[in-house]
């Protein structure tokens, strides 16, 4: 008897502790006949994110979500059911039959809250055997569906394809030409809802390629093209503070994604919030937690099309800091002087005199951030002089611009907007068509020192370092003159 009872409390000790064991060990993925409950969190392997249900802000609602481990403030990077969340604890993820997630509530009965919609896989209809599946929770944050067949398995839906409000490293954002698949991310309609907002950060794949930050149809910021900013066009490029980006614009795919190469840097997110703004975060080791580096709309000029077609903004007042942010580029002039003279250049300018044919020339206006690249026209075979030729040619063509790498050039056929003025030799050439009479009136304007775009602060630069050099000769001569009064002084 008394080894009866020893052997049960063996039993069950053992049994105890495999349970605890089951319950304190974490693991980064769950099979068909599994399922993750509120409260339960799967784990990637490295231990770099989480995966479970989470209530944002305020509110009292569940949903699934992916978030870094390390971070306290458990800063969600992707949303499951953002639109349909689960109104108590009793949520639960699982892979349905066919290979399918779904989110299910218990009060719902068996209708899905949620499904990833991957279907029937093809490869399931025609193998004899029926394939397994398990869902994955990787290193990256991407939260893969993989399909199991006897020798192979493949990825039947990823996250990665479904991003919602921030884009992580090796997550790409664009179109996927082959299927038509259209990677974006989405702002949360409020910090306590995580729904659909309004506002998207997309590439705009039309003329050549831009990210552009959109209000439904309505256009809000752009980055500027991709070629005219750090010379990217298809390839890696480094950027400063260890960053690597990849674009990509072929018959496939037009798509960026980037790496983070910086050892002291955990990870890079781009965030779109509810109000539209982008914003971009740096995890560094040594802090343990975000830091802004970079948002935008920072300013004014910002603003998508602020000084209308055909005008350019200047944030930086080198037009005069009593004066407007904006003014009108070469051969044109505010359609509405009574609204420009009011600070309100939503009217944009308009040509001065005909420049058709006209004895027209270029007048280049440099350090800009090129218009819209939307209407350009992308020549990447002609060079740089049979661009302006055959722009000449065309009095419908506007304006042009030389592409840092290699050789062509873009050039607009339709209205110029969203020009601005960028730093001191940050920007590209733009070359702006004028009649002759513009022309030679531009070429008469006496260029002086002052007038001249970034000489300013050189002026000054170079007065205080003069004046300096005067205080400390008038300084030591002073001395000098002290040390030989002393000389004479009776004893």
């Amino acid at each position: 008897m008394f080894m009866n009872f020893t052997e049960g409390v063996i039993v069950t000790t053992l049994v105890q502790i495999v349970l605890l064991i089951r319950c304190c060990a974490s693991t980064d993925s769950i099979a068909a006949d599994q399922a993750i409950k509120d409260g339960e969190v799967l784990v990637s392997s490295g231990e770099v994110f989480e995966l479970g249900f989470f209530s944002p802000g305020k509110s009292t609602k569940r949903y699934v979500g992916i978030w870094y481990k390390k971070d306290v403030e458990n800063r969600v990077v992707w949303v499951a059911n953002r639109d349909n969340p689960v109104n108590d604890t009793s949520g639960v993820l699982s892979i349905g039959t066919h290979g399918n997630l779904f989110v299910y509530a218990k009060n719902r009965s068996n209708i899905p809250l949620w499904s990833a919609k991957s279907g029937v896989s093809i490869s399931s209809l025609s193998s004899e055997h029926d394939p397994i599946y398990k869902a994955q929770l990787l290193d990256t944050g991407n939260f893969v569906l993989v399909e199991q067949q006897q020798d192979s398995e493949k990825v039947a839906w990823q996250s990665f394809d479904y991003p919602t409000h921030v884009q992580l490293p090796f997550m790409k954002l664009g179109i996927d030409k082959r299927t038509g698949l259209n990677r974006f991310l989405t702002s949360w309609k409020s910090e306590d809802d995580p729904g659909t907002g309004n506002y998207t950060y997309r590439i705009d794949p039309d003329g050549a390629p831009q990210i552009v930050v959109n209000k439904g149809n309505i256009r809000l910021w752009r980055s500027g093209n991709w070629n005219m900013n750090r010379g990217w066009w298809n390839g890696k490029t480094t950027v400063q503070g260890g960053l690597e980006i990849y674009t990509t614009n072929d018959e496939n795919e037009i798509t960026i994604m980037w790496d983070v190469v910086n050892p002291s840097i955990i990870s890079r997110i781009i965030v779109m919030d509810s109000s539209g703004s982008i914003k971009e975060l740096i995890w560094y080791q040594q802090k343990q937690g975000w830091n802004l580096v970079w948002s935008e709309p920072l300013n004014k000029c910002d603003s998508y099309g602020w000084c209308g077609a055909f005008g350019r903004c200047d944030p930086f007042g080198t037009y005069g800091l009593s004066e407007f942010e904006c003014k009108c580029l070469p051969g044109f002039q505010p359609l509405l002087e009574v609204e420009w003279n009011m600070k309100n250049a939503s009217s944009g300018c308009v040509r001065k005199h005909e420049a058709c044919r006209n004895g027209e020339r270029f007048i280049k206006v440099a350090n800009m951030r090129t218009p819209d690249t939307s209407w350009a026209l992308v020549d990447t075979n002609s060079s740089w002089k049979q661009c302006k030729d055959e722009c000449l040619r065309n009095c419908s063509c506007l304006a042009y611009t030389k592409l840092r790498v290699g050789i062509g050039c873009l050039t607009w056929y339709g209205n110029l907007i969203d020009t601005r003025d960028n730093a001191q030799g940050v920007g590209d050439e733009l070359y702006i068509r004028v009649d002759a009479l513009e022309y030679a009136q531009y070429a008469k304007k006496p260029k002086s020192f002052l007038a001249k775009k970034g000489m300013l602060p050189v002026l000054v630069v170079s007065i205080a370092m003069v004046s300096s050099f005067i205080f400390v000769g008038c300084c030591l001569c002073l001395k000098r003159k002290r040390k030989g009064k002393q000389k004479f002084i009776p004893p």
